[in-house]
């Protein structure tokens, strides 16, 4: 364990949720905000916060403060990847994002089975987060689904 931790504080890599960043002469241990978002039933407003599940058709929204609690509908639930666009903008699953000097569209997606963040591009591909300042969110697929035709 102890080679493991030498190997994070030298290289500043993050894994999993956690992050390693040198701040000044000191290195400290960073956990990403967790955050999820979802479109309210009885609005269609987006709501930011925790998710509560239910069961697959009824999935609640408290917000950040905790002072409110929505409806949401199920399918818009999305959770903050941790990484935020070229404008500072937080870059949500379901996001749509331009992306990089070629500006490809693609799609935020979770794979399950590797268990991270990816983006998919229209035409099928897979491109791995790298640098989140090389893209920017365009929109997402509950709202502008048009970007994605039928493919994604």
């Amino acid at each position: 364990m102890a080679a493991l931790w030498t190997m994070i504080v030298i290289t500043g890599r993050q894994i999993g949720d956690m992050s390693v960043r040198r701040s000044g002469a000191l290195w400290r241990l960073t956990m990403r905000e967790i955050e999820f978002r979802g479109k309210r039933k009885d609005n269609g407003k987006w709501m930011y916060g925790s998710p509560v599940y239910l069961d697959p058709e009824h999935i609640g929204m408290w917000t950040k403060n905790a002072q409110s609690y929505f409806w949401v509908t199920p399918q818009t639930v999305g959770q903050y990847t941790g990484l935020k666009d070229k404008n500072g903008a937080k870059i949500f699953e379901g996001d749509i994002l331009e992306w990089g000097h070629y500006k490809r569209i693609c799609q935020v997606s979770w794979l399950e089975d590797t268990a991270r963040f990816l983006y998919i591009t229209v035409d099928r591909k897979l491109i791995y987060p790298g640098e989140a300042s090389a893209c920017e969110i365009i929109g997402n697929v509950h709202d502008n689904p048009e970007f994605l035709g039928a493919n994604v």
